[in-house]
């Protein structure tokens, strides 16, 4: 009847999740933002999460590879203010997982 759901052969990637996230903890921002030229500071990473009005994120077996922040009216128009995603998952399209 087949393997059970999130069951992966070897050398297969694991499935990545996608939420909206209001409980995102800053600390979780570290690899993503250490290795710019200027990283912001610890009170400059709240200030991006409190002000977002939407943060979106992508995990993989619960770690965090991608984040998007955005910015809402709440009725008709959004802005993707911020997107990153882990070098080692650049370049992966999700059509290509099963």
């Amino acid at each position: 009847q087949g393997e059970p759901r999130g069951t992966r052969r070897k050398g297969e990637r694991a499935m990545i999740s996608y939420h909206i996230d209001e409980n995102l903890r800053v600390e979780e921002l570290s690899p993503f933002l250490d290795d710019w030229p200027s990283p912001p500071g610890r009170e400059r990473r709240q200030a991006l999460l409190e002000g977002s009005d939407v943060i979106v994120t992508a995990r993989e077996d619960g770690r965090l590879v991608g984040l998007l922040t955005g910015i809402t009216d709440g009725a008709l128009h959004a802005m993707i203010t911020i997107l990153i995603v882990l070098p080692s998952h650049r370049r992966r399209t999700r059509s290509a997982r099963t």
